[in-house]
């Protein structure tokens, strides 16, 4: 594939046809590089292939989106989407409440104080409160005499409450969307109440150490504990470290990601949720 760059080879001896592109430097070339997938065989060659495995991992790339280009990419993909009929919609809201401090005339529950609250504002029969979320209930509501901030999704049936700050903290609603490719893997953090893109990552997908190619991976994920291997290096040594470099570039908490959305091409995808994707290689390849 011309179009990524990624499949450059060295020239030690013997002449390819390989026309330069735009994905390779006027000092690579000079220095023997070729792109692979441009290249024609005329006679015999030598070539080196690098270590795949070793530079993708290494290759992690982070940018806090300051310069009008890098927007100018994002607003004009959001424009196009929008074109096309699809709504660009967000369920999740922060929602300012103010409650009665309780005293010994009002003895009602915390999460029944704000669950009262939370429904006369919003006009909802049903508010869902999370165990991450009561364990913070207490110490949040004395703390900022019972006026919060909740990060909410509300449905029409309804509200998921999220998060819990003090009244006068700054809160942003983090989402992230990724995008596993096999040899590489990208990624946006966002603001999904604004749509404001926060900051973007990519790097080599951590699996390439088992294969280069898909039908590679899926059989060492058959081996004993493959399926775990090929997890942990597109999550833990991949999607993590990306996580927390956008986050750091962004200042903005881990805590405060509230969303994710993954893309994936379908060997990737079964890899990435531990599903088995030994029938995807298999005959009659479901």
């Amino acid at each position: 594939n011309a179009s990524c760059g990624k499949c450059k080879v060295k020239l030690v001896e013997g002449e390819l046809h390989s026309p330069k592109t735009r994905h390779i430097s006027d000092e690579e070339y000079q220095g023997g590089w070729r792109l692979a997938c441009v290249s024609k065989i005329t006679g015999d060659v030598a070539v080196e292939v690098p270590d795949i495995a070793s530079a993708y991992r290494s290759r992690m790339k982070v940018a806090d989106l300051s310069s009008k280009e890098e927007i100018a990419i994002f607003e004009s993909a959001k424009n196009h989407i929008e074109a096309a009929g699809l709504p660009m919609k967000n369920s999740m809201d922060i929602l300012d409440v103010t409650m009665d401090i309780p005293s010994l005339d009002d003895t009602m529950p915390d999460n029944e104080r704000l669950s009262r609250a939370l429904k006369k504002y919003m006009n909802l029969k049903r508010v869902r409160i999370p165990y991450t979320v009561l364990q913070k209930l207490p110490d949040v509501l004395r703390e900022n005499h019972f006026k919060v901030k909740c990060v909410i999704r509300t449905t029409p049936d309804d509200m998921f409450v999220y998060d819990i700050f003090g009244i006068e903290e700054e809160v942003v609603i983090g989402g992230i969307a990724i995008d596993i490719g096999t040899t590489t893997v990208s990624a946006v953090l966002m603001n999904m109440e604004t749509g404001e893109i926060l900051a973007k990552g990519s790097a080599g997908n951590g699996q390439i150490r088992y294969g280069a190619d898909v039908i590679n991976r899926i059989i060492e994920s058959q081996k004993p504990g493959g399926k775990k291997k090929l997890q942990d290096a597109v999550i833990k040594e991949t999607i993590n470290p990306i996580i927390s470099e956008m986050c750091r570039s962004a200042k903005l908490p881990k805590t405060q990601v509230y969303r994710m959305c993954v893309a994936a091409n379908t060997t990737m995808n079964h890899l990435f949720a531990g599903i088995n994707a030994d029938p995807l290689r298999m005959e009659p390849y479901i």
